[in-house]
């Protein structure tokens, strides 16, 4: 008797996956898996976050990140942020002009700066695909974040966040100057 072999995405659905892995290629390389890895590579550029202080209608905190927004730094950068909010920033500007890519994790640090920006505790990493879940339908109630804007992606990076739904959750500008403006 023949019996129909379902392939790995079918399984992974069936099994009630995120949409989201399956419409945004960047999230793993193997259908919507991240691949685990146990130790950075050499090859690959470590990123660098800077801050800088600007006055326009009201003080704005940019943050420019250099490298990579993925797994390796977006401890980093929540935690330059939560430290930031601690000392009583309001509001920030990420300057994504040198930022060649953008993984999960990357998303998840967007949506948390936001979360922590609007005065809340932001979702655990550890709790797997019950965060992404629930960053998945944060995302889906398309309420605009006024605190944290996002400016200068390079069109690839600018099409992953539009892929990840960022797009309808951030404020996303071409130029740095109007992100600080738009406060």
């Amino acid at each position: 008797m023949f019996t129909h072999k379902r392939s790995r995405l079918e399984n992974q659905k069936k099994r009630g996956f995120s949409q989201l892995f399956y419409r945004f290629p960047l999230l793993g390389k193997r259908r919507g898996v991240a691949p685990e890895v146990s130790q950075p590579s050499p090859h690959l550029p470590q990123s660098k976050i800077t801050i800088n202080q600007t006055q326009g209608a009201r003080p704005v905190t940019v943050l420019h990140l250099q490298g990579a927004l993925d797994r390796k730094c977006y401890q980093d950068l929540v935690a330059t942020v939560r430290q930031l909010c601690q000392a009583g920033t309001q509001q920030v500007v990420l300057d994504m002009r040198d930022v060649h890519k953008v993984g999960s994790a990357g998303l998840l640090a967007l949506h948390n700066i936001a979360v922590l920006l609007r005065g809340e505790e932001p979702l655990n990493p550890e709790n797997g695909w019950d965060t992404l879940h629930a960053m998945a339908q944060a995302l889906k109630t398309g309420r605009l974040q006024q605190q944290f804007k996002l400016a200068r992606p390079q069109p690839q990076v600018n099409t992953w966040l539009e892929q990840g739904g960022i797009g309808g959750f951030l404020e996303i500008h071409p130029d740095l100057e109007m992100a600080i403006a738009s406060f």
